[in-house]
């Protein structure tokens, strides 16, 4: 997938250190700024930032600090997909963005570790 190279050519640049490395993910929408359409790409989390970058190349860069807190939830955006849980940020000014990952408690664990806060949904 040549994305995931471009993502790997931008982390490389950067000169940072992946927390999560760049890998396969799936853009569930968000309630504004990104849109509501859903879409493959790749995802990658570094020490400060959540990075995304869609297959048609529009990109999401989400400081940390701009996290209030992630969830999991079934439920996003009024979808359900075979009860598979959404990783869900919930931003600082309101906004809630929604994916799929490959390895959920990967990435639960390690945004705990960089220190985003966790909160359970009811239907996780």
């Amino acid at each position: 997938m040549e994305i995931i190279e471009q993502a790997k050519g931008e982390l490389a640049a950067s000169g940072k250190d992946a927390l999560i490395a760049p890998e396969a993910a799936w853009f569930r929408g968000a309630e504004r700024g990104y849109g509501r359409v859903k879409r493959n790409g790749v995802m990658w989390l570094l020490p400060d930032a959540l990075g995304f970058i869609m297959m048609n190349g529009n990109r999401i860069d989400l400081p940390l600090s701009d996290v209030a807190c992630i969830e999991t939830d079934k439920w996003f955006l009024k979808c359900y997909r075979n009860g598979y849980p959404h990783l869900i940020f919930n931003a600082s000014d309101g906004n809630r963005i929604g994916f799929f990952v490959a390895d959920i408690e990967k990435w639960k664990s390690t945004l705990a570790n960089a220190g985003v806060k966790m909160k359970e949904a009811e239907n996780a």
